[in-house]
């Protein structure tokens, strides 16, 4: 029924939806968190903030951070860093989802903190987080994630220097032409355009 009322979008089912954030069902709850996503409305962040704090079940959290990323209230910000540093990797996982659909420059320096991860499924969605966020403050976390040992990560690391629009990343982006991935190599001549730097392709 939760998520009914999400997809409903009736902007009255956010009084509904708000109070089974703390239903004694987490299945419930994530539903609630899916649904207030859904409908966008910034009205809804600080209850599903609050909730993240309390909330013990990890579908649930994630949930949560995925609606706040969605509704995208730049208050979500700090919840959002803190869920960054998470025990549990598929929570950290979302979080770094969440910061990309948020795109608050706020988050460019913890997201940076994070592009050392020991597992390539979070330094991708740092590297591609950082890109929809577009700071060049993000720059010098991706430029060392552009020389990662993983293709995915330089996949997304190549196309966010562009992103960022990080003139200083020529020369790496250059290199990235010769790179053993051809996908890599199709978003190093996309961000050499975005830079500005066509004629080194």
């Amino acid at each position: 029924a939760a998520r009914a009322l999400g997809l409903i979008q009736e902007r009255a089912s956010v009084s509904t939806l708000i109070p089974a954030l703390r239903d004694a069902s987490a299945v419930v709850r994530r539903e609630a968190a899916f649904a207030l996503g859904l409908m966008g409305d910034s009205t809804a962040s600080p209850a599903l903030a609050l909730r993240w704090e309390r909330e013990r079940d990890l579908a649930a959290r994630e949930a949560i951070l995925g609606a706040l990323g969605t509704i995208g209230a730049h208050g979500s910000a700090p919840t959002i860093s803190r869920a960054l540093s998470a025990k549990l990797l598929p929570e950290r996982w979302a979080a770094a989802l969440a910061a990309a659909r948020l795109r608050d420059r706020a988050l460019t320096s913890p997201l940076s903190a994070h592009a050392d991860e020991p597992r390539p499924e979070m330094r991708w969605r740092v590297a591609y987080a950082l890109g929809r966020i577009g700071d060049k403050g993000g720059a010098d976390a991706l430029r060392k994630l552009a020389r990662d040992p993983s293709e995915i990560v330089r996949y997304h690391a190549a196309r966010s220097l562009g992103d960022v629009g990080d003139s200083q990343s020529v020369a790496l982006l250059t290199s990235l032409l010769k790179d053993r991935a051809w996908r890599v190599r199709v978003n190093a001549i996309y961000a050499l355009g975005a830079v500005g730097a066509r004629d080194a392709v």
